[in-house]
C-alpha cells in the first residue's frame, strides 16, 4: 500500500534554501527561454537525447489531446496526466525524474508543468492518469511537487491565445536513488539538483494551441 511522504528534515530544507541562493547570486538560476535543451551555459542542457520517450496518449510533433489540456484559466480540457514510456538509462542510473515543460511560455523563463522525482530505476512507464493521484497516493519515495501552476498534481497545456506553444516531456536517467526534494521544492531548485546528477535524458514533444 501507498504510505504517505515523510517530511524533509530541517538540516535538508536549509540546504536546498541555500542552494537557490547560490543559484541566484551565480546567475546559474534560469532556464532558456527558447529551449530547455538549448545550447548553453546549463549542464543540462550538454546531455545528448540518448532516451526514447514515448506515449500511446501524446503523438510525438502531434497535437496534445484535449484530455490532457489544463481545466481552468480559460482551458476546459480534462487534465489527465499521459501514459509514458522510456527506454533504459545507461549503466549506473539508479532513479528517474519526469518533467513537462512549455519553452514557449511568455515569462522569459518557459513554463514547468509537472515533475515527479525519485521512480526507481526499475522504472519503465508510467499509467495514464498516473500525475493526477496526490502526494500521499504516491509509492513510497516518489514525489510529485510543485509547478508553476502553483499546484502538486499534472498541470496540462494552457497556452495563452494565439501562437501554438511546444510541450516537452523530459525523462532524466540519475545517478542517485533519490533527489533531497519535497512536494513544495520548486522547479528551479529540481533543476540545480538534475545538473548535479543527470546520466542521461530524453524528450517527447508535442504541441498545443487555442
Amino acid at each position: 500500500p501507498a504510505t504517505p511522504l515523510e517530511p524533509l528534515e530541517p538540516s535538508m530544507h536549509e540546504r536546498i534554501v541555500t542552494f537557490a541562493a547560490l543559484m541566484t547570486l551565480a546567475g546559474c538560476a534560469t532556464t532558456s527561454a527558447t529551449d530547455l535543451h538549448a545550447t548553453g551555459d546549463d549542464p543540462l542542457t550538454q546531455l545528448p537525447l540518448t532516451l526514447e520517450v514515448t506515449s500511446t496518449t501524446v503523438e510525438a510533433e502531434g497535437a496534445m489531446p484535449e484530455e490532457t489540456v489544463f481545466d481552468g484559466f480559460g482551458c476546459t480540457g480534462e487534465n489527465v496526466s499521459p501514459q509514458l514510456s522510456w527506454s533504459p538509462g545507461p549503466a549506473g542510473t539508479r532513479s528517474y525524474l519526469v518533467m513537462l515543460y512549455d519553452p514557449d511560455a511568455p515569462t522569459g523563463v518557459g513554463f514547468h508543468h509537472w515533475w515527479l522525482a525519485n521512480l526507481p530505476a526499475t522504472t519503465r512507464s508510467l499509467p495514464e492518469g498516473f500525475g493526477n493521484r496526490p502526494a500521499e497516493a504516491m509509492p513510497a519515495g516518489v514525489v510529485q511537487g510543485r509547478a508553476d501552476y502553483g499546484i502538486t498534481t499534472y498541470g496540462g497545456p494552457c497556452p495563452p491565445v494565439g501562437r501554438t506553444h511546444r510541450y516537452q516531456f523530459y525523462v532524466w536517467a540519475l545517478g542517485v536513488d533519490s533527489l533531497p526534494v519535497e512536494v513544495m521544492t520548486s522547479p528551479t531548485v529540481v533543476r540545480f539538483m538534475l545538473a548535479q546528477n543527470a546520466l542521461a535524458v530524453g524528450r517527447l514533444e508535442a504541441t498545443y494551441g487555442r
